[in-house]
């Protein structure tokens, strides 16, 4: 879960190895899953998990807990619903995975999309010069709410939180 690197599976002795991956697979395979989700204006999320082969996030689905995402949530209250749901997905598999007693299911490729590491570049995302009054420029603002961590800028002021109500977009700073 959340690893920095792409684990080579001719490391390990073992061929039983498992990820918990915060999106619904095999949609956002990658990085900045959570980011592009909420970009994405995603309605539901979730976290898979799965088995860990040589591709990346294309191993066989073990489970899946999905939620609904509000228009108005941000990055980071997404990110606490994604730990949410891998915790509980966790508990409900880890003695089937233990016994060995779990079903998997193979992943349709064709639906799949991927973004690497390199695929955003956040400081250069965070200065936002122009506020357009629609869903997409909403989901932009949101999907870089991250405190402490990080807050969009828009006129010199740290945007807490972005709320789309009837076309229009209020910014809380």
């Amino acid at each position: 879960m959340e690893y920095e690197d792409i684990l080579k599976v001719k490391k390990f002795r073992s061929k039983k190895l498992f990820n918990i991956h915060f999106s619904v697979l095999p949609k956002f395979r990658g990085c900045h899953t959570n980011y592009f989700q909420i970009l994405k204006g995603e309605s539901i999320s979730g976290v898979t998990f799965h088995i860990i082969d040589k591709g990346i996030d294309t191993g066989s689905i073990i489970d899946v807990a999905k939620y609904k995402v509000r228009k108005n949530d941000t990055a980071f209250e997404n990110y606490l619903k994604l730990l949410k749901k891998s915790s509980y997905l966790f508990k409900k598999n880890i003695r089937k995975i233990l016994k060995n007693k779990f079903k998997l299911k193979k992943q349709n490729h064709k639906k799949a999309s991927y973004y690497s590491r390199k695929s955003v570049d956040y400081k250069k995302l965070i200065n936002i010069t122009k506020l357009e009054h629609n869903l997409k420029t909403h989901n932009k603002i949101r999907s870089l709410i991250f405190p402490p961590f990080q807050l969009p800028i828009y006129n010199g002021k740290k945007i807490k939180k972005s709320i789309y109500r009837n076309k229009k977009i209020h910014l809380i700073t």
